[in-house]
């Protein structure tokens, strides 16, 4: 008898077993972490308006969560005091042992602001599921102004940053990486200040040599002074052409190249910001500047008429 056949006469000889009886078949196993149904509340969903009062209530529920962030409960704050704060479905969540698991920063906003806000609240949520929350990636400014086919998006929205920094004074304090303003803030102004967005077009030319955000914001606020002058800045900036050895926009580019160069020790970027700063203020003045510096320890210049 040849192998197939045999294999063949084997597979016909295997019985399949008999079905279990259904008082014998296993239960499956309840997914882990959830505990019977009299220990959970049912989910729901709803939209409130969350006053002050309300989120005090709220925020006692609170389950171990990390330490707020004071800067955040300010921007969010600041946010629903200027109607900048919108319902856009993200909810207050609370798992269903009647726990606050997500929104103690919108919550304790509504308390500094003083003023309510509408949102969408979860309730019933797994309690395993707190690990889960808040892990997609943030859609940031640039990228939506990017979506609206705002061009430079990227340099625009970091620039923007940096004038909203200087516009309340924290240009050079609570580091520079500080978020000062949310994303709807940054939105607000870029639609306020169309002009920004030639600004970052403009710097574009010298980002070989001058960060694209940094060239935005300094050609912003030259040109709120003098828009001819500024482009002409930005351009011998850039190219370089018919500079001589004592023009401070000269001095700018030989200090900027020179720490291109670099590999450590090389300028922050408050300290690109106030060289560019002192190098225009040298030009409009008609004052001749060889070598450009400033300590982080000085006053952040003005920038001159």
């Amino acid at each position: 008898m040849s192998r197939k056949r045999r294999r063949r006469r084997h597979r016909r000889k295997v019985r399949q077993p008999d079905p279990l009886p259904p008082e014998t078949r296993a239960t499956p196993e309840p997914p882990r972490g959830v505990p019977g149904d009299t220990d959970r509340e049912p989910e729901d969903l709803t939209i409130e308006v969350i006053d002050p009062e309300r989120a005090a209530d709220y925020l006692a529920t609170m389950a171990p969560n990390r330490k707020p962030s004071d800067n955040a409960v300010t921007l969010i704050a600041a946010d629903i005091l200027h109607d900048r704060y919108l319902y856009n479905g993200d909810t207050i969540k609370f798992n269903w042992q009647g726990q606050l698991i997500d929104g103690q920063h919108r919550l304790m906003a509504v308390i500094r602001a003083g003023s309510p806000i509408r949102t969408a609240v979860a309730r019933g949520i797994d309690p395993a599921a707190f690990t889960t929350i808040d892990n997609g990636k943030i859609r940031r400014a640039s990228q939506i102004l990017q979506m609206a086919g705002t061009k430079n998006a990227t340099a625009v929205a970091g620039a923007v940053h940096h004038l909203i920094r200087h516009e309340r004074g924290k240009l050079t304090s609570g580091g520079i990486r500080l978020v000062v303003a949310t994303t709807p803030a940054i939105l607000e102004w870029v639609a306020d200040h169309t002009k920004i967005v030639d600004s970052a077009k403009i710097a574009g030319a010298a980002t070989k040599i001058l960060a694209h955000t940094v060239g935005a914001m300094c050609h912003y606020q030259f040109a709120e002074r003098d828009r001819a002058a500024a482009d002409r800045f930005f351009r011998d900036l850039a190219h370089g052409e018919n500079l001589t050895r004592g023009e401070p926009v000269f001095a700018l580019r030989e200090a900027l190249i020179a720490d291109r160069a670099k590999r450590k020790d090389r300028l922050s970027t408050l300290e690109k910001i106030a060289i560019t700063r002192i190098a225009w203020n040298c030009q409009r003045a008609g004052n001749p500047r060889r070598r450009l510096t400033w300590s982080p320890l000085s006053r952040m210049p003005d920038v001159m008429d």
